[in-house]
């Protein structure tokens, strides 16, 4: 990515580099990934990087664990968490196998010291960040997992998902807008299979000072804000349901 890929505003975390590292042969390995992403703060433009360490668990097919943890950031100073794809039972003959897959992470940004935790408002603008990017996060999961279909893998979701963002602009957020714009445009009664964005539930109770909850396209997730032990992270969790092999989508989560 170039100066040219800020300016139109790349997606988050692209993979820009792997290295493997030990393998036993089993389905269970581990990486060194690194990750690019845009970064805007008022109007200077810059690429981030952040390097992470990755173990892969995908010995069971049916149960697959990819689980993270920070070596270097330009924009964190903590991170962990897991990716975890489990298949669940078929409802009933003839219904298809459903994967669930649930994401958890812990992070702090990067030059804001612990002790600013109490400040006014700060907490607030750190979950909020943090619940738009999961929230797009999961669009992108479902989004794919809504093109699996007989006969199409979600590697090759995968690949008719990047050749949309492509024509669209290059930007998974800028096919959100397009499909947004085009489904607003027709007629009442045709709705999308696919709903973008975050917002609250209609009538939703007011969030207390500990959660905030949102609603990302299939199911609900919560930013916790505190933890008992450790009150300066900020803790979350997600699920999501596809149709889609756990150990299949976990290979196509990496890539």
């Amino acid at each position: 990515m170039g100066a040219a890929d800020v300016a139109r505003g790349a997606d988050t975390f692209k993979v820009e580099g792997r290295k493997h590292g030990a393998d036993d042969g089993c389905g269970r390995w581990d990486e060194q990934v690194v990750f690019t992403a845009a970064v805007r703060v008022l109007f200077w433009k810059t690429l981030a990087r952040t390097r992470v360490h990755q173990d892969i668990d995908a010995s069971n097919p049916e149960h697959v664990r990819v689980s993270f943890r920070l070596l270097q950031s330009d924009l964190m100073s903590h991170l962990t968490g897991q990716w975890e794809l489990q298949q669940l039972a078929a409802a009933g003959p003839g219904t298809p196998a459903v994967t669930k897959v649930t994401y958890t992470f812990e992070m702090w940004p990067k030059g804001v010291p612990s002790g600013l935790r109490f400040m006014p408002g700060l907490m607030e603008a750190v979950k909020g960040a943090v619940r738009r990017e999961v929230a797009q996060l999961l669009d992108k999961v479902h989004y794919v997992a809504s093109k699996v279909r007989p006969g199409v893998s979600v590697r090759d979701a995968l690949l008719q998902v990047s050749a949309e963002c492509n024509a669209s602009g290059g930007s998974f957020k800028l096919l959100q807008q397009a499909l947004t714009t085009t489904n607003s445009s027709s007629s009442s009664g045709s709705g999308s299979d696919v709903e973008f964005g975050t917002a609250a539930a209609a009538g939703a109770a007011a969030p207390t000072a500990n959660t905030v909850q949102c609603h990302a396209l299939v199911d609900d997730f919560e930013v916790d804000s505190e933890d008992a032990d450790d009150d300066d992270m900020v803790e979350l969790g997600s699920e999501c349901y596809s149709d889609a092999d756990g150990q299949e989508t976990a290979a196509a989560l990496q890539n």
